[in-house]
């Protein structure tokens, strides 16, 4: 619903007016840096997290220079907009706590990966420098299958750059890790879905195809040297 401020009679608000301009949603937890802009918390880390160095911190609409540090939460605003929209007010809390348990999460399947080479290529293909991953279930795929698994052990010290690794003495390929992962996104495999993988070589992309489809979907890998799968 609209909100009328104590002396601004002249205009009326709306939740639009108390919109972050990171996320353009209405803010939550919201933060005022130095230059006077207002920002959801979990955005304005965010921002400052994805800064390359504390040197180069900027204000995300003016690019005036600010702190890293996280101002205090501004309480007034913050409930003021509570008040004034109750039900999208709730929502956003539900939202920023769902993406903060899917960052948790997230955050504890690499540190428990067994593989740490591994662990670092996937962050690399998270980055916003590469952008080759978006799909939850095909992040915990990759983590769960170590591409070293899959290739003769003098080969894994390489195959976890963005690369691909020849196997000679197979005569094949195995395609660079962000082609698999450019690959599966595009496809878009859902649980239950069908997967027929063609010369599927060392058979990386037909079992990370399967993790990603689930129990009740179906993966299939066919090559011509069926021994090397």
């Amino acid at each position: 619903s609209p909100l009328t401020l104590c002396g601004a009679p002249e205009h009326t608000f709306t939740a639009s007016d108390f919109s972050c301009p990171i996320c353009m949603d209405l803010l939550y937890s919201p933060r005022t840096p130095m230059c006077g802009h207002t920002f959801c918390e979990h955005c304005l880390q965010s921002w400052f997290d994805n800064s390359s160095s504390s040197a180069d911190t900027t204000c995300p609409v003016d690019r005036a220079r600010l702190s890293a540090a996280i101002p205090e939460v501004n309480v007034m605003m913050q409930e003021l907009i509570r008040a004034a929209w109750p039900k999208e007010y709730a929502q956003r809390a539900q939202t920023v706590r769902d993406l903060q348990l899917k960052k948790v999460v997230r955050e504890f399947q690499f540190a428990f990966c067994r593989v740490p080479r591994n662990a670092t290529l996937i962050s690399r293909l998270l980055s916003d420098e590469h952008g080759y991953l978006r799909t939850e279930r095909l992040v915990q795929a990759m983590l769960q299958l170590p591409r070293g698994d899959f290739v003769p052990p003098g080969l894994r010290h390489e195959v976890y750059a963005l690369q691909p690794s020849r196997i000679e003495a197979l005569g094949f390929n195995v395609s660079a890790p962000n082609m698999y992962a450019f690959c599966l996104e595009h496809l878009d495999l859902r649980p239950g879905h069908a997967f027929l993988d063609i010369g599927s070589g060392c058979g990386l992309l037909t079992l990370l195809a399967a993790q990603m489809l689930g129990k009740q979907g179906l993966a299939h890998g066919i090559d011509l040297r069926p021994e090397i799968i």
